[in-house]
């Protein structure tokens, strides 16, 4: 079956250039607020839709690189021409097709492949009053004079019914707005139905419409020339006038959530009916956890064809498998894919989705610590040990992963080369039993490599835990602080039966005494200095 394999673009929203492949089963799309998830998915709509209206609906002036148009508006206005303005192209690759009318040289690699181009430049045949406006000293960006074209490979032209692939895109980011959902179910039901049937059963609805005209509405307006009517123009064809139902309810009338899981559960039937790509923006949208999990059911049941999917969700990006992921960065280009990481770590995370995963794969540098202890106090020893910084502000983020997921976190960190520091207790073992719990069993290396990792663990194997260390390098103050609580054990007991409780009583404290005496041991001091580097 043929699958889109690679996508290249060039000015095209944030993307001067964007060179991303993709897997033929399927793609996750992940990354910060506009880092360009949606514009690839809507780069491949525009091309698969192959419709110059879309285009020209979607206003030019959004569709264009802004930095590029501004590059040509800084010329001096006697070298501004036709020719030196900047043009977008999108270009498909497509893998497995075997139809030569695709296939050619039609795109900015090299050799004979298989694909499709959108080009939005300058008309050339407007091109004297194009360069009689961008010649002037004032310019005003001629966007209005620019064209779509679609081109194969061959370097013929192609349409939407002539386009190789077919294709759904389901936009959950637009639930809730009527003329979204009324525009999912008009492509759906258009890309469902064939012209044939679509022209029967359009002309069946028209005499039906004429002969209620005659036969009832007629009979409201006896004395009048004029009579009410059903209208039959294009905007009530019988492709605006369908829903969808379920369960006996229009699906313009249930709630959210159940419209995302309706309009996911349709899509995903099309696709075993002859939609090749399906498109998916953000189907985490108003859904439950409960839901998010059905939507991950629906996904495991349907294999067939290709999905990309955008999404902010880390139960979807783990549920669906780390090695689908595609991290769209800051710059022009797909930063990392996961592809590689390996099967155990992947199939670990789907069989036990974590919501702090995206957070860890998007952060510029991480710290892992085991529980909720160290969560809440090391912010305030942060603070204390560099004072006017914070984590947050210093781009580090502080990630809860529990200790039996540190060795999976590292792996992931190992495959992006991200800075990642993990804090972990003894529990009485020496430094290099510590470390033998990383060596990987097949070559023998340590996961931990100093470059872009780093191990914060005391190594007195007699101090075992985060509280034993902070009680024996504050014995007076946290006597002094808890032994009004202590009953019947002392208070490094107390500590360590109440962590959460003593780490929230210790975080206040410092609050509001960053000046005191409370000494921050050594191994969690050299954490936070190599974060800082």
């Amino acid at each position: 079956m043929p699958y889109i394999s690679r996508l290249k673009l060039t000015n095209f929203k944030r993307f001067r250039n964007l060179d991303i492949e993709f897997q033929k089963d399927r793609n996750i799309l992940v990354g910060n607020n506009a880092s360009g998830k949606s514009s690839i998915l809507q780069a491949l709509e525009l091309c698969l839709l192959a419709n110059k209206q879309s285009v020209e609906d979607e206003n030019l002036k959004f569709l264009i690189n802004s930095s590029v148009v501004q590059d040509f508006v800084s010329l001096p206005h006697v070298e501004r021409n036709l020719g030196l303005l900047p043009k977008v192209n999108i270009e498909v690759f497509i893998n497995e097709l075997e139809d030569p009318q695709f296939v050619g040289r039609n795109h900015s690699e090299n050799g004979d492949l298989a694909g499709i181009k959108l080009s939005i430049e300058p008309n050339p045949e407007l091109g004297i009053d194009i360069n009689r406006i961008v010649s002037h000293e004032e310019i005003s960006f001629p966007f209005e004079f620019y064209m779509a074209k679609f081109t194969t490979f061959q370097g013929g032209s192609y349409s939407m019914y002539s386009c190789p692939l077919k294709h759904l895109l389901v936009d959950h980011s637009a639930i809730g707005a009527i003329s979204g959902t009324s525009n999912y179910i008009k492509n759906l039901f258009n890309q469902t139905v064939d012209s044939n049937q679509k022209n029967l059963i359009s002309h069946q609805l028209r005499g039906n419409k004429n002969n209620f005209n005659n036969v009832v509405l007629s009979q409201l307006t006896p004395n009048v020339p004029e009579n009410f009517v059903l209208r039959t123009d294009k905007a009530h064809s019988i492709s605006y006038s369908v829903s969808i139902e379920s369960n006996g309810v229009d699906i313009m009338h249930e709630g959210k959530g159940s419209q995302s899981l309706i309009k996911t559960k349709f899509a995903l039937q099309r696709r075993t009916e002859g939609t090749q790509v399906l498109l998916i923006e953000e189907p985490e949208n108003h859904l439950s956890h409960s839901g998010l999990f059905e939507l991950l059911r629906l996904f495991d049941e349907s294999h067939e064809g290709q999905t990309i999917i955008s999404t902010h969700s880390s139960l979807i990006a783990s549920g669906l498998e780390l090695n689908n992921i595609l991290i769209v960065g800051e710059n022009d280009t797909v930063s990392f894919s996961l592809s590689d990481i390996d099967p155990s770590t992947a199939k670990f995370f789907s069989k036990a989705p974590d919501h702090l995963l995206l957070e860890f794969i998007l952060s510029k540098k991480v710290l892992l610590v085991e529980g909720a202890a160290e969560f809440i106090l090391l912010p305030q020893l942060y603070k204390k040990m560099f004072p006017g910084h914070t984590l947050v502000g210093d781009g580090i983020r502080l990630i809860p992963v529990g200790g039996i997921k540190f060795k999976r976190y590292l792996k992931i960190s190992t495959q992006l080369s991200k800075k990642t520091a993990f804090i972990q207790d003894n529990d009485g073992k020496t430094k290099d039993d510590v470390l033998n719990q990383y060596l990987e069993l097949d070559d023998e290396t340590s996961l931990i490599q100093n470059e872009f990792q780093f191990l914060g663990l005391h190594e007195d194997a007699l101090q075992t835990t985060f509280e034993t260390v902070l009680y024996s390098e504050n014995k007076e103050l946290l006597d002094e602080l808890f032994i009004q609580r202590v009953r019947t054990n002392s208070v490094e007991e107390f500590l360590l039966a109440n962590k959460t409780e003593v780490a929230l009583l210790l975080a206040n404290y410092l609050e509001q005494n960053p000046d005191s005496d409370f000494k921050i041991p050594e191994y969690i001091q050299d954490t936070f200095r190599w974060l800082q580097d």
